[in-house]
């Protein structure tokens, strides 16, 4: 009998495991198209709704019968909140991998996307008893301002407020405290009632000046992480007079002080001076003793300060800026100083914003575009957000190193209209987000598009964006239509009308294995593209 050796039968194992788990839905699409011969829909599809190729994504809903678990990973995995409404209008769950918390919980956009969906249930709670209404407060890195917006929308369509909500236990602490101020207020105005003592709720409203008056019946009552969260409060909402008289009663120190960045988004001035001044804190910088001769940085000490100011500025607080910068305040490092720059510029203030890059161009010297381009975000265009760019136009930078994907289409225009410098990676940028206008700007400018870029820009570009390029002169590679499969049918019947070579020669591998030519309709069936085998038929 013939022995089968131990490394043949590890071979023929792992290859029945293989072609048993390509039937699988978790197997990689790369395995299963190499096993199969061709890739799972759902999971093309949802690489689609990824890229945000809008003309490739209403091709597929308007011509063919895209299943319900595509069109609900695809919303899960959209990028682009175009792409989001496509695919809600198709049927797409909202509830899908309960989007609503994990968007509500991590400060992510695409909520106000969904929030008003069909079929979304608002209401659900996860097993912790929370809802996305109860969620969006309690993560420590949301933005209050964002959290509060997200709350205020899910409220308009049907979220209900609930008293559980409130509870502040030290895990999932509430640490957004514009927003659960405005959201127990709300909840009291409606009629709701309070399971907690009275000083902890005049605290959670922002009613510093009850708390005060109701303590001395309920300090008893009160657990001690309550009572860091009426101090907390105290410190964001009461007068210095207030936050004095209830760590008095209280007998303790509230742990949270040093929290510069929490304190200074909604804090007084006074208060702010108070705390630093209690903390022993450096509010007079002084170059000498606050700055390490060995590293060359700040100490410790200072940068909790400093981080304090970052914080004023990312919320536009102009009386909380005046006075660091009276006192001789900078942000913390020449990174974060430069980055303070383009929260100033966001915040689309003209005046806030010269204020605030006057004070870092006297601390650290010119700014380095390069530093603060990558996350310039400025939203839309109007006298005040013109006057920001222009002045910056006018100090020399060239928007070279700005992430065009950050922008709005209409600001992206702006700029390219106005002399900005195009590049590559501009193209792509611009390509990625289908902004048609800047697009536009950016061809007319004269800038020529490489036969390469014009490749890799297939998966992302609508095919009116690649007709200019072509219009434009860029000719193309060889192997365009190799790359096709994640393009629209419209921008494929363009290329082809074009003169794009049917036969795409061989690459390396290829010749390797002596395959004259590239089959296109074998590869485009791999990636579910039979839309585009039958076009190829019209053109044998």
């Amino acid at each position: 009998m013939k022995i089968i050796s131990k490394k043949f039968l590890l071979v023929l194992v792992t290859a029945l495991y293989v072609v048993f788990s390509a039937s699988c839905t978790g197997l990689g699409a790369e395995v299963k198209r190499m096993v199969t011969g061709k890739e799972d829909f759902g999971q093309t599809f949802s690489h689609w709704c990824f890229n945000g190729n809008i003309e490739l994504i209403e091709e597929f809903l308007e011509n063919q019968k895209v299943p319900q678990s595509a069109l609900n990973s695809g919303l899960y995995n959209a990028r682009h909140s175009e792409v989001r409404k496509l695919l809600l209008d198709a049927g797409a769950d909202p509830n899908y991998k309960d989007m609503l918390y994990e968007y509500a919980y991590n400060d992510n956009p695409a909520i106000f996307d969904i929030v008003d969906a069909e079929g979304l249930d608002i209401n659900r709670r996860d097993r912790l008893n929370f809802s996305a209404l109860a969620l969006a407060p309690r993560n420590v890195y949301n933005n209050d301002k964002r959290a509060y917006h997200m709350c205020e929308l899910m409220l308009e369509n049907g979220a209900e407020i609930y008293p559980e909500m409130f509870e502040d236990d030290e895990s999932l602490d509430l640490d957004c405290p514009q927003t659960v101020k405005m959201l127990a207020n709300r909840y009291i105005d409606e009629g709701g009632k309070f399971d907690y003592p009275d000083t902890y709720v005049y605290a959670l409203c922002g009613n510093i000046s009850e708390a005060v008056k109701s303590v001395e019946k309920d300090k008893d009552t009160l657990s001690e992480h309550k009572k860091y969260v009426i101090l907390d409060n105290a410190t964001l909402f009461g007068t210095v007079e207030e936050y004095k008289k209830l760590k008095e009663i209280f007998d303790m120190e509230d742990y949270r002080q040093k929290q510069y960045e929490r304190l200074t988004a909604s804090c007084s001035v006074e208060m702010l001076e108070y705390i630093l001044e209690e903390n022993g804190d450096h509010i007079k910088f002084n170059p000498e003793t606050d700055i390490d001769p060995k590293f060359n940085d700040l100490t410790f000490k200072y940068e909790t300060v400093a981080s304090g100011f970052e914080t004023a500025i990312s919320y536009g607080r102009q009386d909380i800026c005046k006075y660091y910068m009276e006192n001789g305040i900078k942000p913390e490092s020449y990174l974060t100083g430069f980055y303070s720059i383009t929260l100033a510029i966001n915040s689309g203030d003209y005046e806030f914003f010269r204020m605030i890059y006057d004070y870092i161009k006297e601390k650290y010297g010119n700014p380095d575009e390069e530093v603060f381009g990558w996350c310039f975000g400025l939203s839309e265009v109007n006298d005040s957000t013109k006057k920001i760019m222009d002045f910056l136009f006018d100090e020399g930078y060239t928007f070279e190193n700005v992430k065009y994907n950050h922008l709005s289409d209409d600001v992206a225009e702006y700029i390219i209209s106005h002399g900005a410098t195009v590049t590559d990676k501009i193209i792509m940028d611009i390509s990625e987000q289908v902004y048609k206008k800047s697009f536009k700007k950016a061809i007319e400018s004269g800038y020529k598009v490489s036969p390469e870029l014009l490749t890799r820009m297939l998966p992302y570009a609508s095919s009116d964006m690649i007709e200019m390029v072509l219009d434009n002169g860029t000719e193309m590679e060889d192997i365009i239509l190799e790359r096709g499969y994640d393009a629209s049918k419209a921008t494929i019947k363009l290329l082809i009308e074009r003169g794009a070579n049917l036969k795409p020669p061989p690459d390396k591998h290829q010749e390797e294995y002596g395959i004259e030519y590239f089959n296109l309709k074998n590869e485009y069936k791999k990636y579910c593209r039979d839309d585009l085998v039958e076009l190829l038929k019209e053109y044998e």
